[in-house]
């Protein structure tokens, strides 16, 4: 590739495709005698290109030209191939990234003048980005975020006017009252949506203040009512298994509530609490409300206080199937090898290795365990009665073995000449044991759990849309 562009006269192209082959191979010979005769050219062709870009006032096509020409003798000090004097490139990317950014910065301040903010953030921000702190663009930048700021506040949009101030803070720390700005737009947006009992909103925006201002007003108290009002507590009530069976000893209503319990928390905002069934009956003994009411959901206490909803479980089949190990008598062959004497075309005595075929005797072991669950798990508005979830339960799980065992035949078998099918070899290494029954229950349950918290999450712990008022006061 290198010779072809060499032929067709890009000599820069050239050198890139020589630069590569020596990245490979460092001292291939061929690479850096025609790298070598063309670098001087090369270079010429790339820093007039530069130089004709900067001319016609194209600064930043100039400027990505000159830091590959740049980048390109730095490779050619690497491997010794700088053979001529360069131009001081660092000099002419510092001129052609001060006129870059001069441009830009023009073109800002044209904006700036005319409020079109949006726009003149971007072009500040292209002159920095050329030089470092070209002049006042930090500065200029803040001004726009709070000048949209400004805007967005006279027209009501309260939340857009605080990321603004906020942004303006962030470029220059402490700029003008941009804090303070911020801070009460997101104290009055909370106070708004606490009135209007939307607490979790409430305290997002609050969170918000308290974080930009600690010492806003009485921001922490109102925050303190906001959380305390927005928490939400589940509490499990009881899981029946009526049909009396378990798997592997557990008790399995008890281990889905736990496991759901976890798998809720571990996901969970800081507003959604779970209680346990003793947790439950604690508050139900307070409140002098009588515990037969939580047989299930159909007589659930609408007066119960502290608590959203009540989760209920049950199991309509637990089933297990074990076929248990059987044995199979079987026949199969293999091959082994022996030496077969013979006289060569010369007379000698020679061997030769010969295959053969043998039977042998085996016995064909499996065994199978499968378990099914289901039933259902609900979960049940305290206020209203109303059903929220109805989470149908229905989940399998088994193992099932089959090896090889007790071999007789004629020839060791784990001997040098003996070959034997590769099925016969897999059966004979496979797992003679099924797996733990405890474990396979793990997995039904930790499939119900993921299931189950995930809808508890996806429709309870979530922060309604509301909008922004259309007025708020200060």
């Amino acid at each position: 590739m290198g010779e072809q562009a060499v032929t067709r006269g890009d000599y820069y192209a050239a050198a890139m495709d020589y630069l590569n082959v020596l990245r490979t191979k460092p001292k291939y010979s061929k690479a850096i005698d025609n790298l070598s005769r063309i670098s001087k050219s090369a270079y010429e062709q790339k820093l007039k290109m530069a130089e004709g870009y900067q001319e016609q006032g194209n600064l930043e096509e100039a400027l990505a030209e000159y830091k590959d020409l740049d980048g390109y003798i730095t490779q050619l000090r690497q491997y010794n191939l700088l053979n001529f004097v360069p131009i001081d490139i660092n000099k002419a990317i510092s001129t052609v990234s001060t006129g870059a950014a001069e441009k830009h910065y023009v073109q800002a301040e044209g904006l700036f003048k005319q409020k079109d903010f949006q726009n003149a953030i971007r072009e500040y921000r292209t002159a920095s980005a050329l030089v470092n702190s070209f002049k006042d663009c930090k500065e200029k930048i803040a001004e726009s975020y709070y000048s949209l700021a400004g805007d967005y506040e006279k027209r009501n949009s309260y939340r857009t006017a605080a990321k603004n101030y906020e942004n303006a803070n962030v470029e220059v720390r402490g700029y003008k009252d941009a804090t303070q700005k911020a801070a009460g737009l997101y104290y009055a947006l909370g106070s708004y949506f606490l009135t209007q009992g939307q607490y979790r909103k409430a305290c997002e925006d609050l969170s918000q203040a308290k974080s930009i201002s600690p010492q806003y007003r009485d921001v922490s108290n109102k925050l303190d009512t906001a959380s305390e009002k927005a928490a939400l507590k589940i509490a499990f009530v009881r899981f029946d298994n009526p049909t009396g069976k378990d798997i592997a000893g557990m008790a399995l209503g008890d281990f889905i509530f736990e496991t759901i319990k976890s798998n809720v928390q571990s996901k969970a905002s800081q507003f959604l609490h779970m209680l346990d069934r003793e947790e439950l009956l604690v508050l139900a003994r307070e409140q002098r409300i009588n515990e037969g009411l939580f047989r299930d959901e159909s007589t659930v206490p609408m007066k119960l206080e502290g608590v959203g909803y009540l989760i209920f479980g049950k199991l309509n089949q637990v089933r297990d199937v074990k076929t248990g190990l059987t044995e199979t008598p079987t026949k199969d062959y293999y091959e082994y090898s022996y030496d077969v004497p013979y006289v060569d075309d010369k007379g000698r005595q020679r061997t030769r290795k010969e295959w053969s075929k043998a039977e042998m005797y085996f016995s064909l072991l499996k065994d199978k365990a499968s378990f099914t669950l289901s039933g259902v798990i609900k979960v049940i508005d305290v206020k209203t009665g109303r059903l929220i979830i109805n989470h149908q339960i229905s989940e399998e799980a088994g193992d099932e073995i089959e090896y090889a065992d007790k071999f007789r035949a004629a020839h060791d078998l784990n001997a040098y000449n003996v070959a034997l099918p590769d099925a016969i070899k897999k059966l004979r290494k496979a797992r003679r044991e099924l797996k733990d029954e405890g474990a396979l229950a793990r997995e039904m349950i930790d499939s119900i759990a993921r299931a189950m918290a995930d809808k508890i999450l996806s429709n309870l712990d979530v922060t309604p849309f509301v909008n922004d008022p259309l007025l708020i006061r200060f």
